[in-house]
């Protein structure tokens, strides 16, 4: 099943932040400069985790595309793409838990919670050897390369 999201964004908007994601625009939409600020620095500490270096996109179809095409091997690929997803997961419910229950958790958090989820899904999801936690949490290449 795939649930589709439509999001209006007007000019305004896209343009008052200066926010060059599309989804740091959506984010911006519910969110507030702030919060585009907080789902930057996760999104740094996530390339820098995975060891990716490229400036962010225009969008967020061009940014899925840079992740997918910046290694041949499957396995490899599979892992960053699911690191990718657990990455937009993890801030999209930490959008929810700053709208809906007031609750701010700090970058660290967020990116700590990045690396638990894609470490669960990655053990549940993928076809690779087992590795532990701390293994990870170093060096999430070595461990999919496995």
């Amino acid at each position: 099943m795939r649930i589709y999201f439509v999001v209006k964004l007007d000019w305004y908007t896209w343009s008052s932040y200066g926010c060059q994601d599309l989804f740091m625009a959506i984010i911006i939409t519910k969110w507030g400069k702030d919060c585009c600020e907080v789902a930057a620095k996760v999104w740094h500490m996530v390339l820098n985790w995975v060891n990716l270096n490229f400036i962010t996109p225009p969008n967020l179809a061009t940014h899925l595309d840079c992740w997918f095409n910046e290694v041949c091997a499957k396995k490899v690929r599979n892992g960053l793409l699911l690191i990718w997803h657990a990455t937009v997961w993890t801030i999209w419910l930490e959008r929810n838990d700053r709208i809906f229950k007031g609750v701010n958790k700090e970058v660290g958090k967020i990116f700590d919670a990045v690396k638990t989820l894609s470490w669960c899904w990655c053990l549940n999801r993928l076809k690779i050897g087992a590795f532990m936690f701390f293994e990870w949490y170093w060096n999430p290449r070595d461990c999919l390369a496995r």
